[in-house]
Formats: C-alpha cells, structure tokens, sequence
C-alpha cells in the first residue's frame, strides 16, 4: 500500500492534498469531539456494528476466537479485542502515512517509520491505557498536531513550505505543553 501511495504521489501530486484535508478533517473531527474514554470500549460504534454482524457470546472461553455451540460457531470476546486492535492500527496507519509523506516520499522510510510505530504502539496501548486519565490535554495536542501537518501538506512545494525542522519543533513545543498543562491540572 505504501509503495502503490508513493508511486501515485510521484504521478498525481494533487494527491497530497486529499491526504492533507483528510488530516485537516481529522483534527477537526477531533478537536470538537467529546472524551471517547467516557464512552467505553463496548459502546463504540465500530464494537456495536461488528456485534451486529458477528454474534458474540459475552463469557471469555480460553483462547479460542471461536466456540462450537451446538452446529454453530460463535465468536468469544477475544476475537472482538483482536479486531479491535487491528482495527486501531489501521486507522492509525491512515493518519500517519500522509503525516509521513509530509516528511519524505522515500517508500522504505515511510515503510520503517510505520512499521516502528505500530510495533511501539502495542507495547504502549496498556501504558497509555492506565495513563490516559491523567493526560487530559492529549486529545487537544494530537488534535492540533494532525492540523499542523495538513497545513503543512497543503504548502509543500509553494513559498510558505515550513521546513521539517520548524515542524519538529512545533510538534514538541504542543506536545511539552499538553503534558506540562495536564500536570498541573492534577
């Protein structure tokens, strides 16, 4: 996929600007959106529409993803953490290749970076998870980075390009601040 997006860059640069106002939309989706941790994970709309796709049976039997009951399988839990997760890094991926193609075209980075990201981020889905509560200010930040970097993508190749040294900088200026900001709130 980011070898086909890469080429596609090279051939329609106006592609650029799909994924720019992809992040842009985003952000925006993101800044005026409520806590989704208030929600929980069984209320979200991805769970719901795949439990009424799948049916899912609400007792954890082991490891297995599926149970034999009767002449029927049914789906445990697990398989619905599984897809979940997979699901987030999906999206995940569709936020950070642009964010990625902002920095370089070059298809093995690109390809490393998401591929050291999403490792990463399983290993910290559970330090985030029992972290997140005291982070109040991270959905703002992430909010405001995801703009930044589709403006960004909006101006590269014009008179106004931010150079990647400015936009590490802004990105770890909004990030300390969440931090700093949300340490202080507690």
């Amino acid at each position: 996929m980011i070898y086909v997006g890469s080429d596609l860059l090279l051939k329609y640069h106006w592609l650029l600007y799909v994924f720019a106002m992809f992040l842009i939309f985003t952000a925006v989706k993101l800044w005026f959106s409520k806590d989704q941790n208030s929600q929980g994970f069984t209320q979200s709309k991805f769970v719901l529409w795949l439990k009424k796709r799948i049916y899912i049976d609400n007792n954890y039997h082991g490891h297995p993803l599926f149970i034999k009951n009767n002449a029927t399988y049914i789906a445990t839990p697990l398989l619905l953490v599984i897809t979940v997760i997979s699901f987030t890094d999906i999206m995940f991926a569709l936020d950070s290749i642009p964010a990625i193609f902002s920095v370089t075209r070059e298809p093995f980075l690109v390809l490393s970076a998401n591929i050291f990201s999403l490792l990463s981020l399983r290993s910290l889905y559970f330090v985030f998870e029992g972290m997140l509560h005291k982070f109040c200010y991270l959905q703002p930040a992430l909010a405001i980075i995801l703009g930044f970097i589709g403006i960004k993508i909006l101006l590269i190749g014009s008179h106004y390009e931010i150079p990647i040294n400015y936009s590490l900088g802004v990105i770890i200026v909004v990030f300390s601040i969440a931090i700093i900001g949300s340490c202080y709130k507690e």
